[in-house]
């Protein structure tokens, strides 16, 4: 399996990455009433690998993020409706 990562398209609202086997490519929305939220509604993933378990990981992560914040170690955590921290974003 590869290393997850993800690529970010400001402009366009869009997203690009692989999530451990396969190529995940989606829109993410923002809310400009709140300036930390952030979701994921649209994303599609390219199935054929036999063993998905870090995709599913990273998919289900994903699809549960409604904000965001800077992590005080750096980088970009993304959080659940719970406020749990689900995925940290590091810059390579």
């Amino acid at each position: 399996e590869k290393q997850p990562f993800i690529e970010f398209n400001i402009a366009e609202k869009r997203l690009h990455g692989n999530a451990g086997c396969n190529l995940i490519n989606g829109a993410f929305q923002v809310d400009d009433e709140n300036p930390s939220a952030i979701s994921f509604p649209q994303l599609s993933d390219h199935d054929g690998m036999p063993d998905m378990e870090v995709e599913g990981r990273v998919l289900k992560a994903l699809n549960s993020v409604q904000s965001f914040g800077k992590l005080a170690g750096g980088g970009i955590g993304l959080y659940d409706a719970d406020n749990n921290l689900v995925m940290v974003l590091v810059k390579n």
